[in-house]
């Protein structure tokens, strides 16, 4: 479930990026094109306004010309024609500048379209006054004034602020800028020479000179760029009609000087001069219109180039989508496929999560079970064990008929095996819960092997067999390990030899080994019993498994024991396994544990410690007097037990106050504290009806009654214990009551003793 809900998240965070990142792309390439749209508007009108701003100062050059020349003949030869014409071009001049002004390119031009327009104005003014002049008959006033220094000083204004505004911004731009120079020049010449004819007056053929260089120049550069040929042989044209032009104009100049004003005001308005005059002006109006045809293609390549960026942008940002689209489908595809291997696997996680809450159920009803068990078979085997016991150690069993003493140890001896076989089913249930615990204390193997063999001992000798317990080199004196598993693993392989062996030898050997460096002490077991075959060894360590179905017949046991044995081994670092077994002669099992560290320990051969069988057999001879002088309160429900009990703590000596219920033993202990006459130790079965142990310990404990507490009880499961102590008790002692162990137990707190 985790895993696919990682593939999901991790595929939406892909497919997000991948959203993001394309967005981004779309809106940065939509910005290109966008732009780049614009910029080629942007381009494009710049480019239409420039070419009308340079038409309009073509124009505004021409007519100032016009202006200046109609002015200057009407006032040289008193033609109404040429005023006439002056006021024709008045207005459209005006127009003209008004115009250049609103399509400036930039506020320097602007400003310098507005002088122009201020010049023109003092230039109109000193013109219209001229011709007043003219009108009155005062036509050398009207000469001076347009002849004056002030008039000249307009006119060099008018033309510098023309200049200012007529920087070339690219060729197109540059040619149209000298067709307008080239018509200009023309006319300041046709007005020169025609002047200069009218007037005889050197000035204007002085102005004539100047501006003929300037014209030539003009249209010189305009022949070597011209854009084409065809704009290039109207170039060449205007300039073979301006050379004859010009020569007509120098004849005319030639007769001025010779005195003859006549002939050279003819030689001006013949039909030759007019007639190049046409040609002229028509080989500029077809420059003109080239140039113009010529700016229509360069705007039209450049909307083809802005139109191709912005078609390659669509494109691009088309692709793009596609591809988005293609990765959203794959996506949510994905993402689909995720969500049903979610869906199942969240089927399948809640099924198993019912399985595991089953599972889990099932686990606590076999523990409640399990510890409803032990209470209820531990119970009466405390009273079976104890009765029978004390039947065979008290009574005189030699006057007793031999069919009483037979039953008194078949019940002994079934009482044993019932409780070996509750131990073996509840240590199974531990081990596969994960619950049982093995500590790690400093035992002496000598003392465990001496233990095992005489807890052992009646049994072996009750079957005739020869036990030996050898020791193969030296052994550490004390070895790191859990005492009571590797006593409970000994007796249960020791005690399955004696079991299969019906006669023979059984052999311990005992040695000390180093593996990868840490020492281990190894039990070989070697009989000569029945054996196994291969195949029934392989079964051996399965539970609730014997080599044979008849075994469980013939021999009795639950098939736990070798399985416990093996998962105990494990847990003390070592294992149990079966190195040999022939069917009919036997088998050789090995026990190793983890001896832990032995480096300081003193190392023994063949020696056994047999101090702890001493002790019980000291303890069965003291045990009148090993409880004098302690008062002792029995908290015990089955009155069975109650009676038994009491009578071992009695016959020890101790003085023992009995209850059948935790609230009655309350009471008891709080009076005999409250008198001064407490008690030394409180046995306290855990178990009792009104108010159990845990709750009578409980209230003991909050009324600061400070007396040891031993809990009695025949929950035997793993946990119990530690119940028992946070409940306040200080030991625990598990039924059936081992009346040695629980003397022992008693003598281990000082307890108070009756002044």
């Amino acid at each position: 479930m985790l895993h696919g809900s990682r593939e999901s998240e991790l595929a939406s965070h892909s497919f997000t990026f991948l959203t993001v990142a394309l967005v981004l792309t779309l809106t940065i390439l939509g910005w290109f094109a966008w732009t780049t749209w614009v910029d080629f508007r942007v381009r494009e009108n710049n480019a239409r306004r420039d070419l009308q701003f340079e038409d309009l100062r073509s124009q505004i050059v021409y007519l100032d010309e016009v202006l200046t020349m109609s002015a200057c003949m009407a006032v040289e030869t008193g033609d109404a024609q040429w005023e006439e014409r002056f006021r024709t071009h008045e207005p459209i001049l005006a127009e003209a500048i008004r115009r250049a002004i609103d399509l400036a390119p930039s506020d320097l031009e602007a400003r310098a379209a507005q002088e122009t327009a201020a010049a023109n104005q003092s230039l109109l003014q000193m013109e219209h006054k001229a011709l007043a002049f003219m009108r009155g008959g005062q036509q050398g006033a009207a000469r001076d004034l347009l002849m004056s220094a002030e008039y000249d000083s307009w006119k060099r204004s008018y033309y510098q602020n023309m200049i200012r505004f007529t920087t070339s911004r690219s060729p197109l731009i540059r040619l149209q800028q000298l067709r307008g120079t080239i018509l200009h020049l023309d006319e300041v010449l046709t007005m020169s020479a025609h002047m200069a004819t009218q007037t005889g007056n050197p000035k204007w053929r002085q102005r004539y000179v100047e501006n003929e260089e300037l014209l030539l120049a003009a249209i010189n550069e305009a022949v070597e760029n011209a854009p084409g040929l065809e704009s290039g042989a109207a170039a060449e044209e205007t300039d073979a009609a301006n050379a004859a032009l010009v020569q007509m104009e120098q004849e005319s100049f030639a007769l001025v000087d010779a005195g003859q004003l006549s002939d050279a005001q003819a030689l001006l308005n013949n039909p030759d001069y007019r007639q190049q005059k046409e040609i002229y002006r028509s080989a500029m109006e077809r420059f003109d219109e080239h140039l113009e045809f010529v700016t229509i293609e360069a705007n039209r390549a450049n909307t083809r180039r802005a139109g191709f960026k912005v078609a390659a942008t669509c494109f691009t940002v088309i692709a793009l989508g596609v591809i988005w689209i293609w990765i959203l489908v794959l996506t949510r595809r994905r993402q689909a496929a995720l969500a049903l291997s979610n869906e199942m696997l969240a089927a399948q996680s809640g099924r198993l999560e019912l399985a595991r809450a089953e599972a889990e159920a099932a686990t606590l009803s076999k523990s409640a079970f399990l510890a409803n068990m032990s209470h209820e078979t531990r119970t009466p085997m405390t009273a079976i064990l104890g009765y029978s016991k004390l039947l065979r150690d008290r009574g005189d069993l030699s006057l007793a008929p031999s069919h009483r003493v037979d039953a008194i140890e078949t019940i002994q001896r079934n009482g044993d095996h019932l409780l070996h076989l509750i131990n073996d089913i509840l240590d199974m249930s531990k081990i596969e819960a994960g619950k049982l615990v093995v500590e790690q204390v400093a035992c002496s193997p000598h003392q465990i092997l001496g233990e095992v063999e005489q807890l052992l001992k009646g049994r072996i000798e009750e079957a005739g067999l020869d036990f030996t317990i050898e020791y193969t080199n030296p052994v550490p004196e004390h070895i790191e390990t859990d005492p009571t598993r590797l006593r409970q693993i000994l007796l249960n392989l020791i005690g399955n030899a004696v079991k299969f062996t019906e006669r023979g030898t059984i052999q311990l050997l005992v040695r000390s080994i180093e593996t990868a460096g840490r020492a281990q002490l190894q039990f070989d077991l070697i009989d000569s019993g029945i054996g196994m075959t291969a195949d029934q060894a392989a079964q051996l360590f399965h539970p609730f498994a014997q080599a044979d179905p008849t075994m469980t017949r013939r021999f009795g046991g639950t098939g736990l024991g070798l399985t416990i044995s093996k998962r105990l081994a494990e847990m003390l670092g070592g294992d149990v396994a079966i190195i040999q077994s022939e069917l009919g002669a036997g088998s050789h099992f090995c026990i190793t544990i983890d001896a832990g560290d032995v480096m300081h320990a003193r190392l023994i051969t063949g020696a056994r410690d047999l101090e702890h069988a001493l002790k019980l057999e000291a303890s069965g001879e003291n045990e009148s007097s090993a409880l004098a002088n302690y008062r002792i309160l029995l908290a015990e429900d089955g009155p069975d037990n109650r009676r038994l009990i009491a009578f071992y703590l009695q016959r020890a000596g101790a003085t023992v106050v009995t209850e059948q219920n935790g609230k009655l033993a309350l009471d008891t202990a709080l009076a005999a504290e409250a008198t001064g006459n407490g008690f030394d130790v409180i046995l306290m079965d855990m178990q009792m009806p009104v108010m159990d142990g845990y709750e009578a310990t409980v209230e003991l404990r909050s009324a600061g009654c400070g007396v040891p507490i031993i809990a009695l009880t025949a929950h035997a499961m793993d946990g119990d214990r530690e119940k028992c102590v946070e409940a306040g008790c200080d030991d625990y002692a598990t039924k059936p009551i081992d009346h040695v162990e629980l003397i022992r137990l008693v003598r281990c707190y000082e307890g108070r003793l009756a002044a």
